[in-house]
């Protein structure tokens, strides 16, 4: 019966464990990643802000209504020539009175001010999607770095538990050895050493596989502790011959930073330009209709009415200097964006450099692994029949070992450079 329990927790546990490959993290991120989320809240105000300032083009509806009590009427006196007849007194303003009105009011002329707002947010608002897309690029650089970090260092986890492995069966042999008096008591020692250095290592890395692992599901928008993923191997990645010249000219053309900023400057330049609109005349039209009993003698008490009229205000020096500083900080966003080309220039060409190195060390490791494997096999041999010493087979095994890490480094390392360099100029290179 226990045995059918353990069996039935097993299969739960493994049904529960989904497989993932590296094009799937990458989906996952970019549905869940809360930075993604928070820019594309971000691109929808700002389009609400652009929809706000095409309302500037639009009349404004104006609701007014007051009511008014006073400590008393004021009333005028009115002196007639003649003695005989009395004084006239009249109401101008009631004691109590009521004032409403409902018009409509639009701006003829703003001194560019909405025109250029408008230009400034839409702008704007290809701006925050650029951006966008630019931290969309770098979210999936960093999906597939973290998912091949994972891969190496399960990969390094099985190289040094097959190391560990070895130590175990080379243990066994020194031993029965060391029985019959073929090699020295002092190698036992010297293998246990050897044999719990290697466990301290795949104890390490469990734990980086663990951290890795977090990485990664953080970078998915999912919690570290909600669900586990088997983490499938990906294949060998190739890509066509590219000049270096071609990476430059395809990243200018590709990487949305620098459409950005090139719009950034066009927006706060069309700011500028609204700005100006400060120290200039408005002129506007209004229509609509009056009501008011602040005097009851006068009929009618409500009427129609239409009105034009023209306002200028200057406050000293103020929208001088907000044109000014508006046109500093476009100047800072040009030059901002010929840093941006300099440094992404740099980083094409480090990571070509970087992917290149990648596939020499990777043809290297590939070959020095299989001159160790030989070498272990053989030192293996000569130990059984005492013509190697115990160092000359621990010697072996490390340096297999080594191979075995140095081989999968390389592999990860050149699919991982070709990602970057992918991010680098904007666009898929496969």
């Amino acid at each position: 019966m226990k045995k059918v329990v353990i069996l039935f927790i097993l299969f739960s546990f493994a049904g529960s464990i989904q497989a993932l490959t590296i094009d799937e993290a990458v989906k996952k991120g970019l549905a869940n990643n809360f930075g993604l989320k928070s820019q594309s809240s971000v691109i929808k105000s700002s389009n609400y802000s652009l929809k706000a300032s095409k309302a500037g083009r639009m009349p404004s509806l104006i609701l007014e209504g007051s009511y008014t009590k006073n400590d008393r009427a004021k009333k005028t006196q009115i002196s007639l020539p003649s003695p005989a007849i009395p004084d006239i007194s009249m109401t101008q303003v009631e004691q109590e009175y009521t004032e409403a009105m409902a018009a409509l009011k639009y701006d003829l002329y703003t001194g560019g001010a909405v025109t250029h707002d408008i230009k400034s947010k839409k702008l704007n608002y290809k701006y925050e999607k650029l951006i966008f897309n630019e931290k969309k690029q770098e979210l999936v650089y960093n999906i597939r770095a973290a998912f091949i970090n994972i891969l190496k260092l399960k990969s390094l986890l099985n190289s040094a538990k097959q190391e560990v492995s070895a130590l175990q069966s080379h243990m066994q042999d020194v031993i029965d050895l060391a029985k019959e008096g073929l090699v020295p008591e002092l190698d036992k020692l010297h293998t246990k050493v050897k044999l719990r250095m290697a466990q301290q290592r795949v104890t390490a890395l469990e734990g980086n596989l663990k951290s890795a692992k977090s990485q990664l599901y953080s970078l998915m928008g999912m919690n570290p502790s909600a669900k586990e993923y088997t983490i499938e191997k990906i294949d060998s990645i190739k890509i066509r011959r590219l000049k270096l010249e071609e990476l430059f000219d395809c990243a200018e053309k590709n990487r949305p930073i620098l459409k950005a900023l090139r719009l950034k400057y066009r927006s706060v330049l069309q700011k500028a330009q609204a700005a100006e609109s400060g120290y200039k005349p408005k002129v506007y039209v209004m229509g609509g209709y009056k009501y008011s009993d602040m005097n009851e003698n006068v009929e009618p008490q409500d009427n129609a009415f239409i009105q034009a009229g023209v306002s200028f205000r200057l406050d000293w020096t103020k929208d001088f200097n907000m044109v000014n500083s508006l046109k500093q900080k476009a100047y800072s966003v040009a030059d901002t964006r010929l840093n941006t080309i300099l440094q992404i220039k740099t980083e094409v060409r480090n990571a070509f450099e970087d992917m290149k190195s990648a596939l020499e060390n990777k043809k290297v490791a590939k070959t020095a692994l299989k001159e160790a494997e030989e070498y272990y096999r053989i030192m293996k041999l000569k130990y059984k029949n005492t013509l190697a010493t115990n160092t000359d087979l621990l010697d072996a095994e490390a340096m297999l070992t080594k191979a075995r890490e140095d081989y999968t480094i390389a592999f990860y390392n050149y699919a991982e450079s070709i990602y970057a360099l992918e991010k680098a100029v904007g666009k898929p290179l496969r």
